[in-house]
């Protein structure tokens, strides 16, 4: 029953053509809201699981949640201005860019395998509980990935748009965007 919970978090996984129709019309505001209220209202139902104690199950339905609900809520600001019915495609373009996208789906399965490899070690040499300790420790440490995420979204939009005005411009938000980094 747990994995089928999981795999309904991939149904919405095609909703973030959204996310990616947002980003090419450099309105990330849209998606920072939509993703910071997702994760604020799953930090607060995963907090009340944990003080009511409640049990694993209602936490994997939570995980779930917590992909599902940006995509709908992307979804529904795509929609409150755009018919989600005039949607189309080009099969031609999609083959295109799956072709093109092999070395970068390939370079992400190895990292995913790569990043997981020192949880298969840790629990080879040291136990279950020691595994658990070190996995809750690790989920802690990827939190802060998502800083540079933010900062660096937040300023795409200017970005963009000063590469399209003004190359020295560009260069010099650049140049600022990585100093900060």
């Amino acid at each position: 029953i747990i994995s089928f919970i999981l795999f309904l978090s991939f149904l919405f996984k095609p909703a973030e053509i959204f996310r990616n129709y947002f980003q090419a019309e450099i309105n990330g505001k849209i998606i920072s809201v939509a993703e910071i209220a997702s994760r604020i209202v799953t930090a607060v139902i995963l907090f009340t699981g944990v003080y009511l104690n409640l049990p694993l199950i209602f936490f994997v339905a939570v995980y779930s949640l917590d992909w599902a609900l940006p995509m709908i809520l992307l979804t529904f600001l795509y929609g409150k201005n755009n018919s989600l019915y005039k949607l189309n495609y080009n099969a031609k373009s999609i083959k295109e860019i799956l072709k093109e996208s092999i070395p970068l789906m390939l370079n992400g399965v190895l990292s995913t395998v790569l990043a997981k490899t020192d949880i298969l070690m840790v629990r080879n040499f040291l136990g279950d509980t020691e595994t658990g300790i070190y996995g809750a420790a690790v989920r802690l440490s990827e939190f802060w990935y998502v800083i540079p995420t933010i900062i660096v979204t937040s300023f795409f939009p200017a970005i963009v748009r000063a590469h399209k005005r003004d190359k020295n411009q560009y260069r010099k938000r650049m140049y600022y965007l990585m100093s900060f980094m």
